[in-house]
């Protein structure tokens, strides 16, 4: 089984990952199994929000990573 499979999210459409819903994409995140997994995953995406983080925090993450390499 994968992790998308265990995904609190699981059978969202992609419209629930749209930046206008933040709260509830975080409050569904936050109790998520597979949260770490996600963000990994979705470090890269432009937009919306995955594995609680959104796109603006996904860029600081990537860019203190790539500080620290």
């Amino acid at each position: 089984m994968s992790w998308q499979q265990e995904a609190a999210c699981l059978g969202r459409t992609a419209r629930f990952f749209l930046d206008v819903f933040v709260p509830l994409a975080r409050a569904t995140c936050a109790g998520c199994p597979v949260r770490v997994e996600c963000q990994q995953e979705h470090l890269g995406e432009e937009w919306g929000v995955w594995g609680g983080l959104t796109a603006a925090e996904r860029r600081r993450v990537l860019s203190k990573r790539r500080r620290a390499a």
